[in-house]
């Protein structure tokens, strides 16, 4: 069951440049809206969207405008990691972080291997959102950075594009 906490843009549709949309993947609806309060809160232009399914996700991708996907690793239908890995088929640049309980170097090394942008284990407590806020700023002004850069090269004076 797909949970949407806030409304959803089509891919086509125009987001202000300083906006960030984040897509958030967990199989509990309550702590998607807790993390949705949170971060909301703590950045006035972040947005996010809920999913419980993370086999929507890939369909919300095509469809949404998404700045960033936020995922739990624990869940029935598919596990972060593997969600990583289908994201990373269509999507290989778009920031991933993987936002879980579980903890230890191999689960950080599995996230990475699958193309995680960042890791970030699940703590108690309001820090674990100002932390999961800034990397998620970071990440997604990385992003937008590097295709910046892309764009410039490409289309940039003296292009014969």
């Amino acid at each position: 069951m797909s949970h949407v906490s806030h409304s959803t843009e089509t891919a086509g549709s125009t987001t202000p440049p300083w906006q960030i949309r984040v897509l958030h993947v967990d199989d509990d609806p309550a702590l998607l809206d807790l993390a949705a309060d949170f971060l909301e809160r703590l950045d006035g232009e972040m947005t996010l969207l809920s999913e419980t399914d993370p086999r929507a996700v890939p369909g919300r991708l095509e469809t949404e405008a998404i700045d960033c996907v936020i995922s739990d690793k624990r869940m029935p239908e598919c596990d972060g990691v593997e969600l990583c890995r289908r994201v990373r088929e269509d999507h290989p640049d778009l920031p991933f972080v993987l936002f879980t309980s579980e903890r230890g170097d191999d689960v950080v090394e599995e996230a990475m291997e699958a193309g995680a942008t960042d890791f970030l284990a699940k703590e108690p407590g309001v820090e674990q959102y100002e932390l999961l806020a800034d990397r998620v700023r970071e990440a997604v002004h990385d992003h937008r950075e590097d295709r910046h850069d892309e764009f410039r090269v490409r289309w940039g004076p003296g292009s014969t594009a």
